[in-house]
């Protein structure tokens, strides 16, 4: 297993649980397209808490992607305070999410990353979309034809979602949102500018061009 196919792995998740001392808490969580890292609505007693552990000696806080499970996704990470207010990040969860069920928000700043025996640093997985410039205009594009969503998510998951939204695209695939939740259409190949990612669309039967 490879940094990158820890990366794409961690894209098709948007649940967790994150362990800060004694507190565990489940979350929703999006990646931050220009950091890469995890951005959550978290109680305010988590970074209360790490603030103060950060003066002793446990500072530690865990995601478990997707939940505190064997085998589940381990990031060790910093939990770092946003202001939604000017943080795209937390707009882009509202956006996946809707309205958060905790009070404060924080980016995660990846140490280390733990998937099955592997583990990585952070800087070797975690980095922002390079999509991110062409990802609003895509998503308009393919929430024109909503069909066609419905179609690849029926094709590639056996669900056909009845108001489906495409609200993220980066290079392993795209994220719809559904009544239920978020359903992650996967591309078979990571695209590596708009050429393939015009070519990857069209492989699950989405138009979008960049002229």
């Amino acid at each position: 297993m490879t940094p990158r196919d820890v990366l794409r792995r961690l894209r098709r998740h948007h649940l967790c649980q994150i362990r800060a001392g004694e507190l565990l808490v489940p979350s929703r969580f999006v990646l931050d397209p220009v950091t890469g890292g995890p951005v959550a609505p978290v109680p305010a007693q988590l970074l209360t808490e790490h603030q103060a552990a950060s003066e002793g000696a446990d500072a530690e806080v865990v995601l478990f992607i997707p939940e505190d499970i064997d085998g589940a996704m381990q990031l060790l990470a910093t939990p770092i305070a946003l202001d939604p207010r000017t943080h795209e990040g937390a707009d882009r969860s509202v956006a996946y999410h809707g309205p958060p069920v905790f009070p404060r928000w924080a980016l995660f700043e990846i140490e280390t990353v733990r998937c099955e025996v592997h583990v990585f640093s952070g800087g070797e997985v975690v980095g922002g979309n390079p999509l991110r410039t062409l990802e609003s205009r895509v998503c308009r594009a393919l929430n024109a034809d909503p069909s066609a969503v419905v179609a690849a998510c029926a094709r590639l998951t056996g669900t056909e979602p009845a108001a489906p939204m495409v609200v993220g695209v980066d290079p392993d695939g795209i994220d719809v949102r559904a009544r239920f939740g978020i359903i992650r259409l996967d591309f078979m190949a990571s695209v590596e500018g708009p050429e393939g990612l015009s070519s990857a669309l069209a492989s699950l039967g989405c138009r979008w061009s960049q002229a």
